[in-house]
Parts: structure tokens; sequence; C-alpha cells
């Protein structure tokens, strides 16, 4: 599976709402195709300029409401590749706890 997330305009560009669509089609596919598990990057936050602490809000309640309804996939992971990054993930989720 591969995603294109948004690019970050300041938020008022319907940013959160594409974002949330990147990984809820993910998911969706996924669960149309039978797959298990599936893991994924912090959609946006690179070269794309979305903030980490937006973008962790919106992939974390997304990926939370789709397996609140849906079986599969049964694993999500979130591979995050520096520290700021999995704190800001860390918080989002304890936010969503």
């Amino acid at each position: 599976l591969h995603t294109v997330g948004p690019i970050w305009n300041g938020g008022d560009a319907g940013e959160p709402a594409l974002l949330a669509s990147c990984y809820r089609t993910a998911l969706e596919l996924a669960r149309d195709n039978g797959f298990v598990s599936v893991a994924f990057p912090s959609v946006s936050t690179g070269v794309y300029g979305y903030p980490v602490d937006r973008a962790a809000a919106v992939a974390l309640g997304e990926i939370a409401a789709f397996l609140e309804v849906n079986a599969t996939p049964n694993r999500v992971r979130m591979v995050l590749f520096d520290e700021r990054t999995l704190a800001a993930y860390a918080a989002a989720l304890e936010n969503i706890a």
C-alpha cells in the first residue's frame, strides 16, 4: 500500500481531513485485502511540513476509530524515526486512551 499525505498549508486548507483520509483509505485497503497487519510512518510530517503533534492526533484518532468497528487488520504499527516524533505520538496516544 502507498499513500501520499497533504502538504501543510497552515491548517485551513482541509489538511486534517485529507490526512485522516490517507490513513482510513489505507486501512480499508488492508482490510479488504485480508491483511492482518499494517505499518505506517508519520505521514506528511517530513518535507510536507505537517506539524508532528497535529499529525499524531489525526493519525492515531483515525486508526483508533477504524479499529473500533473493524476486526482487521488486527495489528497497526507506527514506524517513527526520531525521538521528537515518538514523543508526539506518545502524547497523542495518552489523549486517546
